[in-house]
């Protein structure tokens, strides 16, 4: 049996993650005039893509001046700051905050006459900056033999490096003390507790595989110290930085695979590695299941999976609304979602090229059969609700069409001193997660009431409520897929410029958002069901909303955890939710 198994704690630390984000709101006010002091973190293909973005880096703060320099996130010593604002430069300080209570101690006990010793690799970038804060009373040891090196000291503050490893920082303690028995030694365990988090999993894991790879920078100390510790339990270790060192390694032995990543290391990296060892796996299958797994990859990647989603979410809506289940209302909403969701990755190129995924692929490959099947979709789409549903509904699924395939061209006019400027309706945060859950809303509730087959539809309190209910059930469905999307991708979204809500008001409090949306379609079904005014078993469909929700809540865990894509799991809900209220219908 093949498995994967990913570390919950690989990729961006929060150090990490707070200084790339910094980055790039700066460069996006600040276009062409930011930089960076020194490498921002330690990935070469982060850093590629920060320079196509035009965030270069520079080596020295004489080639600050007029720029808006980013202080990055191993942080600088305070000569180099006070250089930096001698050159009139714009400073942001994206030090890691683990690494800025580092220097505060540093400060603090050299300022009471400590000598400081830090345990860590000299010619790191964060060891230089507290060397900075230390003055001439600053040491720095990687092993007992740097202990001669030493001089005397009667009074040590002892720290370490935020990557350290801690069985090394403990040992090399334990020597220091015994050297400077008698002496006042203070010792401050500044180890960042995501480093100890994350080699106490590399560790836990490397001892439970075959094989253990490591992703990121080969100039990243603490990816290479994760490394290091997956080597010490006798695993057999791969430190890689890209999916394409994979090409000619033969892991058809290492049956059980174990993936980590540095805190420098973005998720879509992990990504394309783990896309990489699947596929590595996949020659190994029996000819039936690799066009099976391949069959597979297209129906997901060519939104047909989604799609299938889409129309049988379609009998949910019409169970709410007490409205006939016709095969009609599932083929527009399965043809609407496909067309709309393919034409719009087709004009991602940007975004799919930085993920290179297997859908990018896909998008290349079979370019002119995506292109027929979308105009066989809208045809057929155009066709059914003008043939079936009427004139209301014809227009509604056009106009949908347009819009949502244009969408990302879309500009508003504001004003700006000396005229009016177009802002492209995609910078507008969340714009994208609004428009995708009306589009849903419109095509898989409303059409089908403006069916003219319904026509006759009141506008009495029961009515009203029903469609209200449908509405609300559909669009925290479609909510919680987009925004599980967009946490999922919130690393990408921001090397390409896109504001979605995770970006602006940060994950934790789009997720509770989520949850008061759930918690109005929940209220709505259940007093819906009590006092009949949407069908009575409709608090069955509380099954998959809320499973939804406690799926979003474990999305960083089960993002790689599971065989099967957990935005697929996502899909399956909306299935699930369309299978409850079909049976329902004609039990």
């Amino acid at each position: 049996m093949r498995s994967i198994r990913i570390a919950t704690t690989a990729g961006f630390c929060k150090g990490v993650k707070r200084a790339v984000e910094k980055t790039l709101t700066v460069a996006k006010d600040k276009k062409n005039k930011t930089v960076t002091l020194g490498p921002v973190i330690h990935n070469p293909q982060v850093l590629d893509q920060l320079r196509q973005l035009g965030i270069k880096s520079i080596d020295t703060p004489d080639q600050a001046a007029g720029k808006h320099v980013i202080i990055r996130a191993h942080g600088i010593p305070p000569d180099v700051r006070n250089k930096l604002k001698s050159m009139n430069a714009d400073i942001c300080d994206a030090t890691c905050p683990d690494v800025a209570r580092v220097q505060g101690i540093v400060k603090k006990y050299t300022n009471r006459g400590y000598s400081v010793v830090i345990i860590g690799d000299a010619g790191h970038a964060e060891v230089k900056g507290l060397l900075g804060f230390a003055g001439n009373k600053g040491y720095v040891i990687a092993s007992k033999k740097d202990l001669s090196m030493l001089p005397a000291m009667e009074k040590l503050c002892i720290i370490a490096q935020t990557t350290q490893q801690k069985e090394k920082f403990l040992e090399l303690q334990q020597a220091l003390q015994e050297r400077y028995a008698g002496k006042e030694c203070l010792v401050f365990d500044t180890i960042c507790p995501a480093t100890e988090e994350r080699q106490n999993e590399v560790h836990r894991i490397a001892q439970e595989v075959d094989l253990m790879i490591v992703i990121g920078g080969r100039n990243s100390a603490n990816t290479c110290r994760l490394a290091q510790i997956a080597q010490e339990t006798g695993a057999k270790t791969l430190h890689i930085e890209t999916d394409e060192e994979l090409a000619n390694i033969d892991i058809s032995k290492c049956p059980k695979i174990g993936i980590t990543a540095g805190a420098s290391t973005p998720n879509w990296m992990i990504r394309q590695v783990v896309l990489k060892i699947k596929e590595k796996h996949r020659q190994s299958y029996p000819a039936v299941l690799r066009w099976m797994a391949i069959l597979w990859d297209f129906v997901r990647n060519a939104n047909i999976l989604l799609a299938f989603a889409a129309g049988w979410l379609s009998y949910a809506s019409c169970y709410l609304q007490h409205l006939y289940s016709r095969k009609e209302y599932f083929l527009i909403s399965f043809f609407y979602i496909f067309a709309i969701y393919t034409v719009n990755s087709m004009q991602k190129k940007s975004y799919l090229k930085l993920d290179r995924s297997s859908k990018l692929f896909l998008y290349k490959e079979n370019r002119p059969l995506l292109i027929a099947m979308v105009v066989i979709a809208i045809a057929t789409l155009l066709l059914v609700t003008y043939m079936y549903l009427g004139i209301i509904p014809f227009m509604a699924s056009l106009l949908l069409l347009i819009f949502g395939s244009l969408f990302q061209f879309i500009g508003l006019p504001l004003p700006k001193s000396g005229g009016i400027s177009f802002k492209k309706v995609t910078k507008i945060p969340g714009s994208k997660d609004f428009v995708v859950i009306i589009g849903w809303a419109i095509m898989v509730v409303l059409v089908p009431l403006l069916s003219s087959r319904n026509l006759h539809y009141n506008l009495s309190f029961p009515k009203i409520f029903s469609s209200i209910a449908a509405f609300f059930f559909v669009a925290t469905f479609v909510a919680i897929r987009s925004i599980l999307n967009d946490i999922r991708e919130i690393q990408e979204d921001l090397m390409v410029g896109i504001e979605t809500l995770p970006i602006y008001l940060g994950t934790k409090r789009v997720i509770k958002i989520l949850f008061i949306l759930v918690c109005v379609s929940s209220l709505l079904l259940v007093i819906g069901s009590l006092y009949h005014l949407v069908s009575y078993t409709a608090f069955f469909l509380l099954i998959p909303l809320w499973s939804l929700y406690v799926l979003s809540l474990y999305n960083n865990k089960l993002q790689y955890a599971l065989n099967i894509d957990y935005i697929d799991i996502v899909d399956f809900h909306f299935i699930l939710a369309g299978v409850i209220s079909y049976s329902a219908t004609f039990a």
